[in-house]
């Protein structure tokens, strides 16, 4: 009879492999493991592309089988879908993204172009407003004064001022249409 006894309890499996720091499961001992996983998971794969049998029996109930009946039963062989072209599907993939791509691009620079031609519209709008403002002033009021560079204020002569409504009128035509 041993002096002591020793249980494991299972409620952390990955530390239960470790012993004194050292993990249990080798280098070697899990390439082992992915080598067995893949031939299983190989073996399985082939019979993914095997022939089908399609058979009704006597009962007139259908099966499908991957071996063909026993007996004189009329059998339909469906066949395997045809291979995948991966490098086709592939380049056709990002032909799609491609042209996924540019249609995202053409829309973004129609929302942006439309809100370029609202915000167009909105200034001269605002223009217009300032320039029918400055009309009404300097054609309503014969005496229009404006300031030198020092910030003196004189009055201007009447072909300034006609040359003022004539820039008014200008920008009317120009920034209201």
């Amino acid at each position: 009879m041993p002096l002591y006894t020793y249980t494991v309890q299972a409620k952390n499996p990955e530390r239960d492999l470790q012993r004194n720091g050292v993990n249990v499961m080798s280098r070697f001992g899990k390439i082992v493991f992915f080598a067995i996983q893949l031939v299983i998971l190989s073996s399985a794969a082939g019979n993914c592309y095997a022939e089908m049998y399609k058979w009704v029996d006597a009962d007139g109930q259908t099966h499908y089988t991957a071996k063909p009946p026993v007996g004189d039963i009329e059998v339909t062989t469906i066949k395997p879908p045809p291979k995948v072209d991966t490098e086709r599907a592939l380049k056709e993939l990002e032909e799609r993204n491609n042209r996924l791509k540019g249609f995202e691009e053409e829309r973004n620079k129609k929302a942006e172009d439309k809100s370029m031609a609202k915000e167009d519209q909105a200034n001269n709008q605002a223009n217009c407003e300032l320039a029918k403002d400055k009309l009404s002033r300097v054609i309503n009021n014969p005496r229009v004064y404006s300031k030198d560079e020092d910030g003196n204020r004189y009055k201007i002569a009447e072909e300034e001022r006609q040359a003022k409504i004539g820039e008014a009128r200008k920008m009317i035509s120009e920034y209201c249409k």
